[in-house]
């Protein structure tokens, strides 16, 4: 992965506590699971997605995976 997707997957995933919903859609078979694309990270027709948890509860997102995928996502 090119170091300004990397910069900017970070700088995304650490402002989820902002608004952990935003731009992502619930994982239909998992309660708490997120998933959607992160914006400013298309790069020769792919984009770096990310799934997550969230725990509202104790107010945790918890990161489950990064990936790279086709777009359209």
């Amino acid at each position: 992965m090119l170091d300004h997707l990397r910069w900017a997957a970070l700088a995304w995933i650490m402002n989820r506590h902002v608004d952990p919903y935003q731009g992502v859609r619930r994982d239909s078979e998992w309660e708490n699971l997120w998933f959607g694309p992160i914006p400013g990270t298309i790069h020769d027709g792919q984009v770096v997605c990310c799934s997550y948890w969230i725990e509202e509860q104790t107010h945790t997102v918890r990161c489950n995976l990064f990936s790279t995928l086709s777009t359209p996502v």
